[in-house]
């Protein structure tokens, strides 16, 4: 690793391991040991909305809330 190396630089290619090659957040922070504690909460972060966005709805709901929305649009 480059001596020089900017934090943005290093949190791109952290997030790059972690989130979309599927490394471990522990193995990728030992890499980069004199930015770990600034990396590891924006680390945490990035997951939790990786998770947070591949939430869906059940299909009975979706069908509820289009039907509901319907309704509402109806006139009278």
């Amino acid at each position: 690793m480059e001596m020089n190396k900017t934090m943005d630089d290093s949190l791109n290619e952290c997030l790059e391991r972690v989130v979309f090659r599927g490394e471990s957040m522990e193995a990728v922070l030992k890499s980069y040991p004199e930015q770990a504690a600034e990396l590891e909460p924006l680390l945490k972060t990035a997951l939790m909305v990786k998770k947070a966005a591949s939430i869906s709805p059940r299909a009975e709901f979706r069908a509820k809330a289009r039907y509901e929305f319907h309704q509402a649009l109806a006139p009278g």
